[in-house]
C-alpha cells in the first residue's frame, strides 16, 4: 500500500501541497510520513508522524533535527534514494521499520523534493484496510486511471465510483469511457493529452461532468501523470466546485445588472481600498471626472491636485476618515472638478466591505450628480437682484454658528457687520430705479471681493447689507475689513453712470463682536445697526464699533472721532496712537510744537519714539489698563522732552477704532491749573 502512495505522491508538484485537500489526506493516513526539499530540510509532516516523535518545531530545520539519535542511520536511506534505490531499514529501539523513499517533480521533470514514508513491515495489511477506508470516506473522488483507449480505471474510491455510477462489480467497471458523456469524454481527453505531449508531470484543470444524479457538477482536478510504465498512469483529486462556481456566475450576473442599472443614470461608481487609500474608477467615472483609473493618496491626494474644492476639502476628509475609523457607511456633499474643468455639487455614498474578522478592507462609492438640485436650493437663499445671501438664510446661517460656538469666555469668535450706503435715495431719485440696482449689484460685487470665501455676505433688503465673520483671528482683522469696505465701496462707478456723470458711492458701517455685544442673532443685529447708526450722524463714509455708552440717541465716544480741529485748538499735548503696534495717527499743534518735529510728517512713527526718545515701547506703558468710559490720571516726568506732565488717557474710537488719546498738562506752565487738576486725579 505505501508504494501506491508513494507513487501518487511523487507525480505531484510542490504547488500541490499546498492544496488543503491534499494535507487533509495526508495527515488522516495511518502511516508516518514527511516531506524534505533537496537541502533535507523538513516542509511537512502528517498527523501520525508527529504522534510518534518528541514535540518540537521541526518545520524548516535539516531533517536530523527530525530523526534524532537515528540521525545516520535515516540519512543512509536519502543516499540509499541517491543511488536508486528507494527502500531500506533500521532499527529503532529493537524493532525494525522500513522506510519508503520517493523523489518528487516539478512540471518540468525536475526533482523539488523527496518523500519519506515510515512504516511497520508487519502491519500493512492493517494499514492498507485502514487507509482504504479513510480514502474511500473522502469528501473528494480519488482515482487511478491508465492513458489508454478505455481509459482503464485502476483505482477510485466510493465517492468517485458514486458520482460517475462506476459498480466495482460491474465488467464495465475498468472502462471509463462508458461513464462519461461524449461532451464529457472529448473535454477531459484533450486536456490530458495535451499535458502527456508536453511531458507534465501535473495537471490541474477544470471540467463539468453529468453525474448519477442527472446534474451537471463542476469539478476540479488535481493530477500527477506517471511515465514509468508503457501507458501514463493518471492519479488525482476530484473536487465538486459547483457551489462555487454557481456563486461565480451570480456574482458575474449581479456586476452586469449593475452596470446595465448604472449605465441608465448619472451616477457614477468606484472602489475605495482602505488600506493602500487608494481608489479605483469605473469606465463611467472615468468619463466623468477624468483623471487616472487609480487615484492614489486619498484624501489628500485629491484634495492637493484641485480635484475637491477648497470649500470641501475638510468635508471630503472627514468623509473618509469615517470609514478609516471603522463606520459602517459615510455620506458628504461636496464639489468635485469634472472632466470640462467645471466643479459640480457630488453626494456620495460609502458602504463597507469588511474581511472575514470583521475589519473594513474596502468601501464601494456611489456618487450621484446633484448640481441642478443644489443650484435650485440656492436660489432660494439667494437675493435675486444682487445674488446674495437673503435675509432668512443669512439669519439662520448665523444663528447656526452661535448655537455650535457657546463657549463665550473667549472673545471675538466673530463680527457682524452692518452697512448702509449714504445718500442712496437720492441715487434713485436723480437717476432711476434701473440705475439703483445696477449700483446696488456693482456693490455686491465690490463686498465679495473684501472678504474670505466663508464669510457670509447678506442684502438685508433696499441698500442695507450684513456680512458675519466667522472663526475671527483678531478684532483688528474686522477693523481692517471694515476700512476695506469703505476705501473699495468709494471708488467711483465710471461705468454704469449715465449722461457721462459720475457717480461715488460711500458707506456708514457698524460692528458688533460676538460674544462681547451678544450671543444671539438679534442682539448682535440690533447693536451692529446702532454702531452704524453712530458711523453715518458722525459724518459717514466710516465706520464705528459698538460700545456700552452707545445707542440709537446719542453717542459721547461718537464724538471723538475727527475732531483734529478741535484738539489743535489747545495749548496742551494731545496725541492719538493705535494701542496695538503704538502707531503714532494723531499729534496736535502743541504736541508737534512741543516736541520739535513741526510740520514733518509722522505717519509710520511710534508714539514712543516720538514722545520718549525711545526704540522700544515704554515700560510702564498702561494701554492694558484703558477702557472707553473714564480717563486714568498720573504724574510723570519726561527726561525726553525735560518737563513734568499730569498725564491723562483713555479709549477712544478714532475712525471706528478703538485708539489711545492721551492728554499731557505741562505743570510748570500754571501752578494752579496743575494743583486743581492734581486735587481732581
Amino acid at each position: 500500500m505505501e508504494k501506491k502512495w508513494s507513487a501518487l505522491i511523487g507525480k505531484a508538484g510542490y504547488n500541490d501541497f499546498q492544496s488543503p485537500f491534499l494535507r487533509e489526506i495526508l495527515n488522516t493516513l495511518p502511516i508516518a510520513l514527511f516531506i524534505a526539499d533537496l537541502d533535507q530540510r523538513v516542509l511537512f509532516i502528517n498527523q501520525t508522524l508527529l504522534s510518534k516523535i518528541p514535540p518540537g518545531d521541526y518545520i524548516g530545520y535539516p531533517c536530523k533535527k527530525l530523526y534524532g539519535e537515528n540521525c545516520d542511520t535515516m540519512l543512509c536511506a536519502y543516499q540509499q534514494l541517491q543511488k536508486g534505490h528507494h527502500t531500506c531499514l533500521f532499527n529503532l529501539k529493537g524493532k525494525t521499520w522500513k522506510v519508503q523513499s520517493t523523489y518528487l517533480y516539478d512540471c518540468h521533470h525536475e526533482p523539488w523534493g523527496y518523500c519519506e514514508i515510515i512504516t511497520d513491515p508487519n502491519e500493512n495489511d492493517t494499514a492498507g484496510h485502514i487507509l482504504k477506508s479513510i480514502v474511500n470516506g473522502a469528501p473528494g473522488g480519488v482515482f487511478r486511471i491508465c492513458y489508454d483507449d478505455a481509459f482503464t480505471i485502476l483505482y477510485a474510491n466510493a465517492t468517485f465510483s458514486h458520482r460517475h455510477h462506476i459498480n466495482p462489480e460491474d465488467s464495465d467497471f475498468l472502462n471509463l469511457t462508458s461513464h462519461l458523456y461524449p461532451q464529457d469524454f472529448k473535454y477531459l481527453h484533450s486536456e490530458i493529452s495535451k499535458a502527456i505531449q508536453r511531458k507534465d508531470l501535473t495537471i490541474t484543470f477544470e471540467a463539468q461532468v453529468q453525474c448519477t444524479d442527472g446534474l451537471v457538477h463542476w469539478f476540479n482536478y488535481s493530477c500527477g501523470i506517471d511515465y514509468s510504465n508503457h501507458f501514463p498512469i493518471i492519479s488525482g483529486f476530484e473536487i465538486d466546485i459547483t457551489a462555487q462556481k454557481d456563486l461565480e456566475s451570480k456574482l458575474r450576473l449581479s456586476e452586469k445588472q449593475l452596470k446595465i442599472a448604472f449605465a441608465q443614470t448619472n451616477d457614477t461608481i468606484w472602489n475605495y481600498d482602505i488600506h493602500t487609500h487608494t481608489i479605483k474608477q469605473s469606465r463611467f467615472s472615468m468619463r466623468q471626472f477624468g483623471g487616472p483609473e487609480i487615484m492614489r493618496n486619498v484624501p489628500e491626494g485629491q484634495i492637493d491636485s484641485g480635484f475637491v474644492h477648497p470649500d470641501s476639502a475638510e468635508t471630503y476628509r472627514q468623509l473618509h476618515q469615517k470609514i478609516i475609523s471603522g463606520n459602517r457607511k459615510s455620506e458628504a456633499t461636496v464639489r468635485l472638478r469634472h472632466q470640462d474643468g467645471n466643479y459640480e455639487w457630488e453626494r456620495i455614498k460609502y458602504r463597507v466591505i469588511k474581511d472575514h474578522s470583521g475589519n473594513p478592507i474596502k468601501a464601494i462609492g456611489i456618487s450621484k450628480n446633484i448640481s441642478a438640485e443644489m443650484h435650485a436650493k440656492s436660489q432660494a437663499q439667494l437675493d435675486a437682484l444682487t445674488q446674495l445671501y437673503n435675509r432668512s438664510f443669512f439669519e439662520e446661517r448665523v444663528t447656526g454658528y452661535l448655537y455650535d460656538h457657546p463657549d463665550v469666555q473667549r472673545h471675538s469668535q466673530g463680527a457682524l457687520l452692518m452697512i448702509d450706503l449714504d445718500d442712496f435715495k437720492s441715487v434713485n431719485d436723480s437717476y432711476g430705479h434701473a440705475f439703483g440696482d445696477e449700483v446696488l449689484r456693482v456693490i455686491s460685487q465690490r463686498l465679495r471681493s473684501c472678504f474670505r470665501y466663508n464669510d457670509l455676505i447678506a442684502r438685508m433688503g433696499g441698500d442695507e447689507f450684513s456680512i458675519f465673520l466667522p472663526d475671527l483671528p483678531s478684532e483688528d482683522f474686522a477693523h481692517k475689513k471694515a476700512l476695506e469696505v469703505c476705501k473699495t465701496l468709494q471708488m467711483p462707478l465710471y461705468d454704469v453712470t449715465p449722461h457721462d456723470r459720475e457717480y461715488q458711492p460711500s458707506c456708514s458701517l457698524g460692528i458688533a463682536f460676538f460674544p462681547e455685544h451678544g450671543t444671539l442673532f438679534s442682539d448682535l443685529y440690533q447693536n451692529a445697526d446702532v454702531a452704524q447708526y453712530n458711523a453715518k450722524r458722525t459724518g459717514k463714509n466710516k465706520y464705528a464699533i459698538y460700545g456700552l455708552a452707545m445707542n440709537a440717541e446719542s453717542s459721547s465716544s461718537a464724538n471723538w472721532m475727527n475732531k483734529e480741529w478741535l484738539m489743535d485748538e489747545l495749548d496742551e499735548l494731545v496725541y492719538i496712537s493705535n494701542i496695538s503696534n503704538y502707531d503714532l495717527i494723531y499729534l496736535n499743534r502743541a504736541g508737534r510744537k512741543l516736541t520739535g518735529i513741526g510740520d514733518v510728517d509722522y505717519t509710520g512713527k511710534k508714539c514712543y519714539e516720538i514722545m520718549r526718545g525711545r526704540k522700544s515701547p515704554c515700560p510702564h506703558c498702561n494701554n492694558h489698563q484703558l477702557n472707553p468710559e473714564k480717563f486714568i490720571s498720573w504724574r510723570n516726568f519726561n527726561p525726553h522732552l525735560g518737563k513734568s506732565f499730569i498725564m491723562k488717557a483713555k479709549l477712544v474710537p478714532w475712525d471706528g477704532v478703538l485708539s489711545r488719546m492721551e492728554y499731557a498738562l505741562d505743570t510748570d506752565i500754571d501752578p494752579e491749573i496743575s494743583k486743581q487738576m492734581e486735587k481732581h486725579r
